[in-house]
């Protein structure tokens, strides 16, 4: 199923899972594939090319050939939007990382 984002995180993750580098051509933000080198640059520079374009990143967790860069009007109904619940449970799952393990004996 095809998602997509805004979201810089997403960006992070979804690069990473698929071996992905940002990289500009011509200073428009576009997808550098395994161990294509030409064109690479840092996040800052992609992100602000990204925003100036008015981009957002379309994937398919099936599909990852199909990842791409496309203006955010033709991504509208693709793109998640995070419910409270989702975002209820992440904030959890952030507390419980922080406060660390909860089996420990106190203090005697």
């Amino acid at each position: 199923m095809k998602t997509a984002t805004t979201d810089r995180g997403c960006y992070l993750n979804v690069f990473g899972l698929q071996g992905l580098s940002p990289a500009l051509e011509k200073g428009e933000p576009r997808l550098a594939r395994g161990k294509e080198v030409g064109g690479r640059c840092g996040w800052q520079e992609f992100f602000a090319a990204v925003e100036r374009a008015g981009l957002a990143l379309v994937w398919d967790d099936r599909d990852p050939e199909a990842t791409s860069l496309v203006p955010k009007a033709q991504a509208r109904d693709l793109l998640h939007q995070p419910s409270l619940g989702e975002g209820l449970e992440r904030t959890r799952r952030f507390l419980r990382a922080l406060r660390g393990p909860t089996d420990r004996a106190p203090p005697s």
